[in-house]
């Protein structure tokens, strides 16, 4: 049996982070839009920010994830003055 990646499945996982206010959920959704593309789609609604992403395969999902979650880190950590928390 082919796997999922050697079908070509689309996959699809949403990621959400709940931040302390609207105002810097407000920031950081702004800042991973820019990066948003075909595989990534970030929205906000209240302090709430998610990264939906969609690829052919789990494995070009795990990728853009991982992309996305990366870029949050460095967003959340300059939002934080350098301290963001631990994953």
């Amino acid at each position: 049996m082919a796997s999922d990646s050697e079908k070509g499945v689309p996959s699809r996982i949403v990621l959400t982070i709940t931040l302390d206010t609207e105002e810097e959920a407000s920031r950081v959704a702004a800042a991973l839009k820019i990066d948003d593309d075909d595989y990534v789609s970030t929205t906000r609604e209240g302090c709430v920010v998610k990264g939906e992403v969609t690829a052919d395969s789990v494995e070009g999902v795990r990728r853009a994830a991982d992309d996305w979650l990366a870029c949050l880190m460095a967003v959340v950590k300059g939002e934080k003055g350098g301290n963001a928390p631990d994953a």
